[in-house]
């Protein structure tokens, strides 16, 4: 996703378990929401995606820490 010219991941979670995504955070509107929803749904393997991503709204962990490294944050469960 960080990859991606059209997507800011920077403040997206994915979190993978069995092969089941889970998308948390926040983007800047619902078309980001979708492609996000859709660039996970491509990855070999997956086989469900739960798009728990908020439109419009900075996480707690984006208001505290805003110099942190840009990209999404992978985490197997």
């Amino acid at each position: 996703m960080s990859q991606h010219g059209e997507l800011d991941a920077s403040d997206i979670e994915i979190v993978v378990v069995s092969g089941e995504v889970t998308l948390q955070g926040a983007v800047r509107d619902r078309a980001d929401k979708r492609l996000a929803e859709d660039l996970a749904e491509q990855v070999s393997g997956v086989r469900e995606v739960n798009n728990q991503l908020r439109v419009g709204q900075a996480t707690t962990e984006q208001e505290t820490q805003p110099n942190r490294p840009e990209g999404p944050r992978y985490r197997a469960a």
